[in-house]
């Protein structure tokens, strides 16, 4: 099946976007407790920095999601951030300021996460509480689409494909070390290239960067 252009979450997010205002907008859905992917027409530099994200299991994203509640940073450049190690790695040109993200939760109880949404402004122009507020009901409604799309089936049309479980296999059976030792791995190495752990697993895969050329601490 050919993917879509623009995913429908993404779809819907574009006409929400005037009655809030943003420059940058992504939606992925968490695929596991480590690895989130963007569905088709995330924004490519916001979704970017959530893979630094993942990579350095810190940041708003990863913390709406843990807190089930939304995360807003009125400046991502101001001092006292709580994820200094995430903006020292954050590439130079990265051009978001302000920052909401929110988590997609199921329904019931137990309000599984989902997915997140995460919306950017290229200037210091914090999200004010009126537009948090629509924020959350479109988030609502993207958790919902997703439940929907996943029950029918299609919801992997529009998720991007991810080469990271492929390297994580490599290195397990290479290394004989559990998924959780591989990615830790891959993190330390990740973070030390500047680089995401997306990218790491994409170019190995390309054959760019050789398993012999990682410096995996054996």
């Amino acid at each position: 099946m050919q993917r879509s252009a623009t995913s429908p979450e993404l779809a819907l997010c574009a006409a929400v976007e005037p009655v809030v205002g943003w420059d940058r907008v992504t939606v992925s859905v968490v695929v596991d407790d480590q690895r989130r992917l963007p569905l088709t027409g995330s924004d490519i530099a916001l979704q970017r920095f959530n893979n630094f994200q993942e990579s350095l299991a810190q940041g708003p994203c990863s913390d709406a999601l843990q807190c089930r509640a939304p995360v807003l940073v009125d400046d991502l450049r101001a001092g006292g951030s709580p994820w200094q190690l995430l903006l020292s790695c954050a590439p130079a040109d990265f051009p978001v300021r302000s920052t909401a993200s929110l988590p997609l939760l199921g329904p019931g109880p137990e309000r599984v996460a989902l997915g997140v949404l995460s919306v950017g402004r290229d200037r210091v122009a914090p999200f004010t509480g009126e537009q948090v507020g629509v924020l959350q009901r479109l988030a609502d409604v993207l958790a919902r689409l997703l439940l929907a799309r996943s029950s029918r089936g299609d919801l992997l049309v529009d998720v991007a494909p991810d080469d990271l479980p492929v390297l994580l296999g490599m290195l397990r059976v290479r290394l004989t070390v559990d998924e959780a030792d591989a990615l830790a791995l891959v993190r330390g190495y990740a973070f030390a290239a500047g680089t995401t752990i997306h990218e790491v697993a994409a170019d190995v895969l390309a054959g760019r960067l050789d398993l012999d050329d990682l410096d995996l601490g054996r």
